[in-house]
């Protein structure tokens, strides 16, 4: 029996007028995406797939600043660019031996606990509807509810409305919309650049893990419900006779009414916008042995004008006290570790794109060269000599500013260092010359030496 569980003034809970004004994708969808390859391949076979897929924005020439960008990077990206990264991973991920499912599990997961981003930072972004999390005891059947605030917040291409929620024993059925414009301000046919993107697949993936970030279960059943993809675009060999469909010779699927199949499944025929096109209703589940999994899906209806996304799970319900003891809990517990792991091997990463610098420190004229080319001059080159040697002596790479600020040959005036100054200097120096080589301050009085490649170095007279 379908139920209003009264959940309407969710519609009204938007994101920050500053992320509703972007249009494309979030960084942070990307910097996932990246991540989780990282964990799941090796270094060669990562920059490989970024190579066929260039960041719009960075010169090809500056291939360590693509992969900076990718981890750091605050840009947001085109749709167009996006969806033609996500239409090729699939075909990357079968190419190197894993299924999408077993690389969601198995690298997308180990990050940020399933989130796309921080727990911290996705508090932060719950600030304008954290207010219903204390007045709903089922928060798996209020998350739901909240999806379209956080597809505000990353992808605000996409629209999410709740078209049925049903609740019967101990079990709820919540039905979610997902729709979009295929037409994009470019002229650019979304649907046609997105074919081979699962976007049911991303979206239950994500969905169905948010619960376990207030530490209750992850849903239970997803299931899909309507993809707005054609069968022939997902799968070869369709052969369609007397509204019948056929896959390599065997019946899979049969024409519908919108009308007929919205009743089937409970829910208002307006959800398809009193759409005439006819839909094809799958009779059982199509697994596909090349990319290891159903891609077809008893039940579901494909050429829909929208797409509709099921979860069937147990009612959970949770006290707010419990509630916000758990996301304190997050906030407090969570840690790098993972991240340490990433961005060790996002480091690998670029000093394979790098390669080797060679560094040369000339007495004469007191200037560092890179590659035959001055890089700096004076106070700063002789900073950056006493850290190479350091460095390649030792393996150290953490300094105190008073190392250098006693050292009279490289500050003259021991009561007038200035050393923050030309430290400052050096730094931004390494950053926009392409140097593969960091420097970032620690704490006060002390910064680390982060080199992204191999270096050589020599001196001359």
């Amino acid at each position: 029996m379908y139920t209003n569980p009264g959940y309407g003034y969710c519609d009204n809970a938007t994101s920050s007028p500053n992320h509703i004004s972007k249009s494309g994708i979030r960084y942070d969808i990307l910097k996932l995406l990246y991540a989780g390859m990282l964990l799941g391949f090796t270094p060669d076979k990562v920059r490989q797939f970024w190579k066929e897929h260039p960041l719009p924005q960075i010169k090809p020439e500056n291939e360590s600043h693509v992969f900076k960008e990718l981890l750091q990077g605050r840009s947001w990206y085109s749709t167009e660019y996006a969806f033609s990264v996500f239409n090729d991973v699939e075909d990357f991920l079968i190419e190197n031996g894993t299924s999408f499912p077993e690389f969601i599990e198995n690298s997308f997961y180990r990050v940020n606990q399933g989130l796309p981003v921080s727990p911290r930072n996705w508090l932060s972004m719950s600030k304008p509807i954290f207010k219903l999390f204390f007045t709903e005891p089922d928060l798996r059947a209020l998350i739901v509810h909240l999806i379209n605030h956080y597809l505000g917040i990353f992808l605000p291409i996409f629209k999410s409305e709740v078209v049925l929620h049903t609740s019967e024993d101990d079990w709820n059925i919540s039905i979610l919309s997902i729709n979009y414009d295929s037409i994009l301000c470019s002229g650019v046919d979304l649907n046609k650049q997105m074919s081979k993107v699962d976007l049911g697949l991303l979206f239950l993936s994500i969905i169905r893990k948010l619960p376990e970030c207030f530490r209750v279960p992850r849903y239970e059943h997803p299931f899909m419900v309507a993809d707005r993809r054609e069968i022939s675009d997902i799968v070869q060999n369709v052969s369609i006779e007397d509204n019948l469909l056929y896959i390599s010779d065997r019946l899979y699927a049969k024409k519908t009414s919108p009308d007929i199949f919205c009743t089937s499944k409970g829910i208002n025929s307006s959800v398809f916008e009193n759409s005439n096109t006819s839909v094809w209703v799958m009779c059982s589940d199509y697994f596909c042995p090349i990319r290891k999994r159903v891609v077809l899906h008893k039940g579901c209806a494909y050429g829909a004008p929208k797409l509709l996304l099921g979860f069937r799970y147990l009612k959970y319900n949770a006290s707010p006290s419990n509630l916000l003891d758990s996301l304190i809990d997050d906030i407090v517990d969570f840690n790098d570790r993972q991240w340490s792991e990433i961005k060790e091997l996002h480091n690998k990463l670029i000093m394979l794109v790098s390669g080797t610098n060679n560094f040369t420190y000339n007495h004469k004229n007191e200037t560092m060269q890179l590659n035959g080319i001055e890089l700096i001059r004076n106070v700063p080159a002789k900073i950056l000599r006493k850290i190479i040697l350091i460095y390649l002596e030792t393996g150290r790479t953490e300094f105190y500013h008073k190392e250098f600020t006693k050292d009279d040959s490289i500050i003259n005036d021991p009561y007038q260092p200035n050393f923050t100054v030309r430290l400052k200097r050096l730094m931004t120096t390494l950053e926009t010359r392409n140097t593969s080589i960091e420097i970032q301050k620690l704490y006060k009085g002390k910064f680390i030496f982060n080199p992204l490649c191999k270096i050589n170095y020599s001196e001359i007279d």
